[in-house]
């Protein structure tokens, strides 16, 4: 078998209250420093790349739409949680309440990603994120969601996908 052809596991993580929470004790990060990991992520995030498993954000940032924060101040949030955490790849977020836009950040670049075929399904529980990383990662064959809100699990039966529970997936693996 090739390595074009091999198939990988996605695992696709909600960001706030899954791998992070703010610094500053408030509600919502503030700025890109007031992110710290929760406990158990680190150690979460390196077994899931040992297996070789591809790991994404998909993250709603209503905060954007409610006038809390810029789109660029959530590209240099993501940047800095991908910086914390070297074993994900990329973050997908969608800024609006009605779920009509996305972006999706790298380490290096970000854009801003078409979205009409999900179009008003960009925000959780919508599955659109979800389904832009599958269109984006064909070669995928398994797919797991991680999330600690009620929408991060609507959106993975949404798109017919596994669910876990944040803090179960946080706990120490044997």
């Amino acid at each position: 078998m090739d390595i074009l052809s091999k198939t990988m596991k996605l695992i696709i993580l909600d960001k706030d209250g899954t791998l992070t929470t703010p610094k500053s004790g408030k509600n919502f990060v503030q700025k890109p420093e007031d992110q710290i990991l929760l406990p158990g992520v680190l150690d979460a995030v390196r077994w899931h790349t040992l297996q070789g498993h591809m790991l994404i954000i998909a993250s709603n940032q209503g905060g954007v739409s409610a006038g809390y924060k810029t789109i660029a101040e959530v590209i240099l949030e993501m940047k800095y949680c991908l910086h914390l955490l070297r074993g994900i790849q990329s973050a997908y977020f969608c800024p609006d309440f009605e779920g009509n836009q996305c972006w999706h950040v790298e380490r290096q670049s970000s854009s801003q990603v078409e979205v009409l075929r999900f179009r008003g399904r960009m925000r959780k529980p919508g599955d659109g994120m979800i389904q832009q990383a599958l269109l984006d990662h064909p070669c995928v064959s398994e797919i797991l969601f991680i999330g600690d809100r009620p929408e991060d699990e609507q959106a993975a039966q949404a798109a017919g996908v596994d669910f876990q529970d944040a803090e179960s997936w946080r706990q120490p693996r044997e």
